[in-house]
């Protein structure tokens, strides 16, 4: 049931419904503490600070990782909480502060499913300070890991402006119809009916 409500938190986070969101975190992270499942109350407060940064409220999310980072004894978990207190820093424009905590990150062992987002923010980091040939390394390893079509887009925006500021007009062009692709795959995506219409639905032919 905690993975149930953990899955629709997510549909309603790519839909930008992150006060639902939030509200199915809570409860999955819920049902996973009476289940006595620490790792996973975890993850919730985790996917929690995801929806505060994405509202830009950087603080508040912080305050989830951290306390994840306090509580935890998994060392996955531990470099995920750093992990994602450096990408807040990165989306509040704070790269000094981002690329000290990925650097941390990548020092606990990380699973295969998250190094697609951990080397695409690190190429944003390494764009923002102007090392292009490090954005455009770091975006080209992340595609080689499973990763959404929002991620992919980005690292593929990233590796366009870091070859047209060395005048690579091939890897742009390349990378430009690429960039296309995956922006209309997110917007289909984006377009869908929001899961909480589906729910009321539902809901109403019980």
């Amino acid at each position: 049931m905690g993975k149930i409500y953990s899955d629709l938190a997510a549909i309603s986070f790519i839909q930008k419904e992150n006060n639902e969101a939030r509200r199915k975190y809570l409860k999955a992270a819920s049902i996973f503490n009476k289940a006595r499942k620490p790792e996973f109350v975890f993850k919730e407060y985790l996917n929690i600070g995801q929806t505060y940064v994405i509202e830009k409220k950087y603080n508040i999310a912080r305050l989830y990782y951290r306390k994840v980072y306090a509580l935890s004894t998994d060392s996955f978990t531990l470099g995920t909480a750093v992990a994602e207190i450096g990408t807040s820093f990165y989306k509040n424009n704070q790269f000094d502060s981002s690329l000290y905590y990925y650097k941390q990150s990548f020092t606990y062992p990380i699973r295969e499913g998250n190094l697609a987002i951990r080397y695409y923010i690190l190429a944003g980091v390494f764009y923002n300070i102007n090392q292009y040939d490090s954005a455009s390394f770091y975006s080209l390893k992340s595609m080689k890991y499973p990763a959404s079509h929002h991620a992919r887009k980005e690292c593929c925006r990233i590796v366009v402006n870091a070859a047209y500021n060395k005048g690579d007009i091939k890897l742009m062009n390349k990378y430009m119809s690429k960039y296309q692709e995956y922006t209309d795959s997110v917007r289909a995506i984006e377009s869908q009916t929001k899961a909480t219409v589906i729910e009321q639905q539902h809901n109403s032919k019980v």
